[in-house]
């Protein structure tokens, strides 16, 4: 698994992705120094503020610094995508690995992923979410659980196809043990597929955790979140656009950048697309 730098100058769509991940991550790592105030002070002075030199990014219906906010918000959502892009995709590892080298429990195991993903993803984490409670907890279950069952396809996928090459067979011959063939040469040659994977789900949990919050399923209204800064500022979008335009444009941005970067990484990591670079 070769990564051309030289090839990545010249997608640089890849390289802007990369940049607005980093910035935003930064900028949320050091959102208690960057933060011109507290995220959840209340001033009924300073309701609904339009951006200023003061407030940057103005305030909402509670006086609140929507600047400071989102980037606290930030934190929040940007965890909740890694979890679930790191759990996720762990999980539908170890399934798919099963259900790919065990070959009673693929019919087992096939029918339970048909069965979640027989339901939109979206509706089976609000569904998750809601009998979980609210929580950040309770949000990143909800969302590992809807999209698990696509990682879980994609390694089924590829075990099915690389069980059978010579090498594997020649491995087997020897007696090797089933665990050292998974290990030493099914895992690598799916690690670029996986990381590439892992990118999109980041993306995608972003974008759900601003839904569940949205919609009240998600994280409770006193922890900020992108999703939940929104969903407060609805019902004054017309009055204040501020309040939901900022996060919002944080989320777009995001998305935006892991799936460009994912698009990326598969072009440099997948050997058949790397050969026509």
């Amino acid at each position: 698994m070769k990564f051309r730098f030289a090839k990545v100058l010249h997608r640089p769509t890849m390289i802007a992705a990369a940049v607005v991940i980093v910035i935003i991550v930064l900028a949320t790592l050091s959102a208690s120094w960057v933060a011109t105030a507290d995220a959840l002070a209340l001033s009924a002075k300073e309701r609904l503020r339009a951006p200023s030199a003061q407030h940057l990014f103005g305030t909402d219906m509670l006086g609140r610094d929507v600047f400071s906010r989102t980037l606290h918000g930030g934190r929040i959502s940007l965890t909740i995508g890694l979890c679930v892009g790191v759990i996720a995709t762990l999980a539908g590892l170890v399934i798919g690995l099963i259900a790919g080298f065990v070959r009673w429990t693929d019919m087992i195991l096939m029918r339970i992923v048909d069965g979640l993903q027989a339901i939109p993803a979206i509706l089976l984490a609000i569904a998750i979410a809601a009998l979980a409670g609210g929580g950040i907890y309770s949000v990143i279950l909800a969302i590992t659980i809807a999209e698990t069952p696509l990682v879980v396809r994609l390694v089924r996928s590829m075990v099915l196809t690389i069980r059978e090459e010579p090498y594997i067979e020649a491995a087997r011959s020897m007696a090797v043990p089933a665990w050292d063939i998974m290990f030493r040469h099914v895992i690598p040659n799916m690690a670029g597929a996986l990381i590439v994977q892992a990118t999109y789900i980041c993306g995608v949990t972003i974008l759900f955790e601003a839904y569940l919050s949205f919609l009240g399923a998600g994280i409770s209204p006193e922890t900020p979140s992108w999703g939940n800064i929104m969903a407060e500022g609805r019902n004054v979008a017309l009055l204040a656009p501020w309040v939901v335009m900022f996060p919002g444009i944080c989320v777009a941005l995001i998305v935006l950048a892991f799936n460009e970067l994912g698009d990326g990484l598969q072009d440099h990591l997948d050997p058949r697309i790397r050969k026509s670079l």
